[in-house]
């Protein structure tokens, strides 16, 4: 794994397991949730983006076991959609 380092300098698998679970599903949230900044990004281009940043900036695990759980993610999303966003739909 070619993580990027954590903030106390720790990369790689040295990087707590919980930390490198969070920075996955983290981005997956901030990309797919609308913000005052910017729009919310559609599910599929979301993946996309982890699926390129695995083995660089995510755990490729952690990337491959979240999105294995895609009707899972969808339904926690839906819920909590705001209606002007297309992030889960």
């Amino acid at each position: 794994m070619q993580a990027g380092p954590a903030p106390d300098g720790l990369a790689g698998e040295r990087i707590p397991p919980e930390a490198r679970i969070v920075k996955v599903a983290d981005v997956l949230d901030a990309l797919t949730s609308q913000r005052s900044c910017k729009s919310a990004w559609p599910l599929e281009q979301a993946i996309a983006f982890l699926r390129e940043g695995a083995g660089r900036e995510f755990d490729p695990r952690c990337v491959e076991i979240l999105l294995a759980r895609n009707d899972e993610i969808i339904g926690i999303m839906q819920p909590f959609r705001d209606e002007s966003s297309e992030a889960a739909g």
